[in-house]
């Protein structure tokens, strides 16, 4: 169990430097695609349609962090209690996978923020810039647009596969509890005559 609950720890700190590299990743694509870099280079807007895939990219890994975290605490709060501290464990366990779970705003920070930010990349499209580089404008406004676009199509999709696999877990959870329950309800079974067998069970 211990094992379980360091490896949860150790997700969490991991799911949080994923959500930072968010931040200085966009922050740097959107300096040189802004041209904010201390005028050495001017707007670049072709960088920005970077910004959507890396966000969703980074969400799709927080995702499955996230998962694995929900994978551990539903087999933990499937797991019958032995000690007091596992109980107090194990009911705040129960507690968290309720119908409204309390931790919602960090996934929601997450996704939304990926949203606006795909939102604002397709906006920028609409009037880019005459030194927006090689590139044509008219080209430069279409994969601005679809870049956009597509990262929040995506983003939809990673939060929609996120909600369909947590509740898997959540089933395959209920599954085993099930199965735990009906293995301590219910005698060993032994095979007519194998050894490891009740006396007299084999002459029955």
């Amino acid at each position: 169990m211990d094992a379980l609950r360091t490896q949860v720890v150790e997700t969490q700190k991991a799911r949080s430097d994923l959500m930072k590299w968010k931040l200085m990743l966009v922050a740097g694509l959107g300096t040189v695609g802004l041209g904010l870099d201390a005028g050495k280079v001017g707007p670049w807007h072709p960088v920005l349609c970077l910004v959507p895939f890396v966000c969703v990219y980074v969400d799709a890994l927080c995702a499955h962090l996230s998962l694995r975290i929900r994978a551990i605490g539903d087999f933990l709060a499937a797991e019958r209690p032995q000690t007091p501290e596992e109980e107090r464990e194990h009911y705040y366990e129960l507690f968290l996978r309720s119908d409204k779970p309390p931790f919602r705003l960090e996934t929601l920070a997450l996704h939304w923020s990926t949203i606006l930010l795909s939102a604002l990349v397709a906006a920028s499209g609409l009037q880019p810039p005459a030194s927006a580089g090689a590139l044509p404008s008219a080209h430069i406004t279409v994969a601005l647009v679809l870049s956009g676009a597509l990262g929040i199509i995506l983003t939809l999709g990673v939060w929609g596969f996120h909600g369909t696999r947590v509740r898997a877990i959540k089933r395959a959870a209920e599954k085993w509890q099930k199965r735990m329950v009906d293995a301590e309800q219910s005698p060993p079974a032994y095979p007519e005559g194998r050894a490891g067998a009740p006396s007299g069970s084999a002459e029955a």
